[in-house]
């Protein structure tokens, strides 16, 4: 089963001192793994919210 303190893509533990970032939808992802999937969609990976890329920001 997998945890609300789990990154949603790569599945694991969410660490005290790793970097969350939480997107408008409020779905959380570890930083690395969402930076990553931002490099070829600009959708929630979970809900597929449209989110702005940074030149439309």
């Amino acid at each position: 089963m997998i945890s609300l303190e789990e990154c949603r893509i790569c599945l694991k533990e969410f660490s005290n001192g790793g970097m969350v970032v939480t997107l408008s939808c409020g779905h959380e992802f570890d930083d690395e793994c969402i930076v990553k999937w931002f490099e070829t969609s600009h959708v929630c990976p979970l809900c597929r919210l449209e989110l702005p890329c940074q030149d439309e920001l």
